[in-house]
């Protein structure tokens, strides 16, 4: 197996092409610390500063960072966030976008993990991922069929697919490291059904010993039930009562070396692997995936992903 700090050369120069005149920030806890370590090192001297820093853990993904470094995170040009649990995504988008900046966020990334899924040909995975992107286009309407006949339909934002393919090359991007995923945003209040969720879940620790089962009307979580962690959930539900329920995005995975069984982030890019992200709230921002293996997924009614396997 490669070793980590192979697999941060790669990250660092054929992912995130760190430059000579930039500035590199590494964001890490302990749980992903000789990630982070490794990330530091294949930057430092090979830009004009290279900084590491240390947070605590978070319980739950969609966290936001620590107040205390927000205001120093526009002075860097890429920045890497290898974190147990996923910092608000939406504040990621805000953030590379408004910098600009270029952010790559590794949450709940293993040793394991990121060395087997950083050997990536990454112009080879680019490619396909932006092709898969392209079929999907920018479809009216979703149906996802889970388990052996579960069924969620939902209208689309109007937005294409977007390809998350690892290569963030340019300022003003962001995505995950491995990358290989594409994915949809469904229009505010029309989830309708029910997903299956089989594979893993952002609150459960590995892959699921048993389904959960989550209800979707009108946008909404209505009802979650076959899984120890639905008590959980619901008290993140009562917590955060704006938006916390809401379906905020469909996902497909496109990743070749990708593998099930050992991360979360690892089983959302296993190609052909289907995710839905259950998320929102002002208070403590919700961001719960969800992944689904064997699934099918129909784009304005033709067959794309059969059982997992895209088409």
């Amino acid at each position: 197996m490669n070793s980590v700090q192979a697999c941060a050369e790669i990250a660092v120069n054929d992912c995130l092409n760190i430059r000579r005149n930039e500035q590199f920030l590494v964001l890490c806890d302990a749980y992903c610390m000789q990630i982070g370590r490794a990330l530091y090192n294949s930057a430092d001297g090979k830009c004009k500063e290279t900084m590491l820093v240390m947070v605590q853990s978070r319980k739950y993904d969609g966290s936001m960072i620590p107040e205390i470094i927000v205001p120093v995170l526009d002075k860097f040009d890429c920045i890497a966030i290898a974190t147990q649990k996923a910092f608000s995504p939406e504040l990621i988008e805000k953030l590379a976008t408004e910098k600009p900046v270029r952010i790559a966020t590794l949450p709940g990334v293993t040793d394991e993990s990121f060395c087997r899924t950083m050997v990536a040909d990454w112009r080879k995975l680019g490619i396909y991922t932006r092709k898969v992107a392209g079929r999907v286009g920018t479809p009216s309407v979703v149906r996802l069929i889970s388990g052996d006949s579960a069924e969620l339909t939902f209208e689309c934002d109007g937005n294409p697919a977007r390809a998350d393919d690892g290569r963030l090359m340019s300022n003003g991007t962001f995505g995950n490291l491995p990358g290989g995923e594409v994915s949809l945003r469904p229009k505010s209040g029309t989830a309708n059904g029910t997903v299956i969720v089989n594979q893993s879940f952002a609150l459960v620790d590995g892959p699921m010993d048993k389904p959960l089962v989550i209800t979707i009307r009108q946008g909404n979580v209505v009802k979650i039930e076959g899984h120890d962690c639905q008590l959980e959930l619901e008290k993140l539900f009562v917590k955060n009562r704006s938006g916390a329920r809401s379906l905020i995005e469909l996902g497909i995975g496109t990743n070749e070396l990708a593998e099930f069984g050992c991360t979360l982030l690892e089983d959302k890019k296993v190609r052909g692997s289907v995710h839905v992200t259950i998320g929102g709230g002002d208070d403590m921002p919700v961001h719960l995936d969800a992944c689904v293996s064997g699934a099918s997924v129909w784009i304005d009614d033709k067959l794309f992903v059969n059982a997992g396997a895209i088409d």
